[in-house]
């Protein structure tokens, strides 16, 4: 059997056929929610689900991957320049154009925001038996396991591709816990190990940088145009200050192993905040965190070694929601 599908119905079909046994689907870009939307409500109806797709385009939202269960879950692998949409199981096939998110495929009850069209294989065809041999083989033999090296990576794609799209000088008042780094961009928790005076440091060049708004960053990765929380990591009477890092000065004199300094250059454009700031409760809330044992990795010292930003996004996304959690403790012993 063998059936050509658009639009709706096309979308309709692929709901149905992953909702079978042995879901499998080879998809380059998976959107916000897709777990919910096409395998069911909770972990137990995704856990068997396998899956390849693309991380190196930047269309894969890794806040999906880690609801899928990845790092830790095995079944959760990528392919860079995987760009086929096939979706798969006891049920048959769907192989077209749609991609697992909403523009390709339509959630919550609406309809797909682009016009797709696809192929149906009835589970007895010829056709659904090769497709499941070229999964197996794409899933066995060319595919990797997503580790935690690989969702950073999926992380610094999805963020490079959403930068150019945040609005600018918009003034926002989004409670904290309203904050999605899915959604709003990821505020990174970056340590600072140097107290020296960033305005005479940068006043050579005639920038203006307050004292306070400086990061000690590593060069293998690029925070410019981003949210910055800073910190010195000394315990919680430290003070943690939000700056946006639109300028960057090298500064190997100041700190050999960390030569580039991150600073906020009000001469520069910056982007609206993704929640505000002015929160004493949320500075709390956040040492109150950082300080644990589990976040020990934020925290850096000289004998540590090497501390890389993109080893950490992940743990900078569970950081972050770890920070709400202690937030809404706090809200409610009030």
């Amino acid at each position: 059997m063998c059936e050509f599908l658009q639009g709706a119905v096309l979308s309709q079909k692929i709901r149905e056929v992953v909702k079978g046994k042995n879901a499998r689907c080879a998809v380059a870009f998976w959107g916000k929610d897709a777990e919910k939307e096409l395998f069911g409500p909770g972990p137990l109806e995704w856990s068997n689900v396998q899956i390849v797709c693309d991380l190196s385009m930047g269309g894969t939202n890794p806040a999906t991957l880690r609801a899928l269960g990845a790092p830790d879950n095995p079944n959760i692998r990528y392919l860079d320049g995987l760009h086929a949409k096939v979706f798969m199981s006891d049920l048959g096939a769907v192989v077209g154009s749609a991609n697992a998110s909403n523009n390709g495929i339509g959630f919550m009850g609406g309809n797909a925001q682009l016009l797709e069209a696809g192929t149906y294989f009835g589970p007895d065809s010829d056709s659904c038996r090769t497709i499941s041999d070229w999964f197996d083989d794409l899933s066995k033999r060319k595919s990797k396991r997503i580790d935690s090296t690989a969702l950073n990576a999926a992380q610094l794609a999805w963020n490079s591709r959403r930068k150019g799209s945040a609005q600018s000088n918009v003034q926002i008042d989004r409670g904290f816990l309203d904050y999605d780094p899915e959604v709003h961009g990821l505020v990174h928790v970056l340590w600072r190990n140097w107290n020296g005076n960033v305005k005479e440091y940068c006043s050579l060049d005639g920038l203006q940088a307050p004292r306070s708004w400086q990061n000690l960053a590593t060069e293998d990765y690029d925070i410019i145009n981003s949210w910055v929380a800073d910190f010195l990591p000394e315990g919680r009477n430290s003070e943690v200050v939000f700056f946006f890092a639109n300028d960057v000065r090298r500064c190997a004199e100041i700190h050999e192993e960390y030569p580039l300094l991150y600073f906020q250059n009000k001469k520069k454009e910056t982007q609206s905040p993704p929640f505000n700031f002015e929160d004493e409760m949320l500075s709390a809330a956040y040492l109150q965190v950082i300080m644990e044992d589990r976040y020990e990795v934020l925290r850096c010292a000289p004998d540590r070694g090497r501390w890389l930003v993109r080893d950490h996004l992940h743990d900078m996304h569970r950081f972050w929601r770890d920070v709400q959690e202690e937030y809404r403790r706090r809200q409610g012993g009030n």
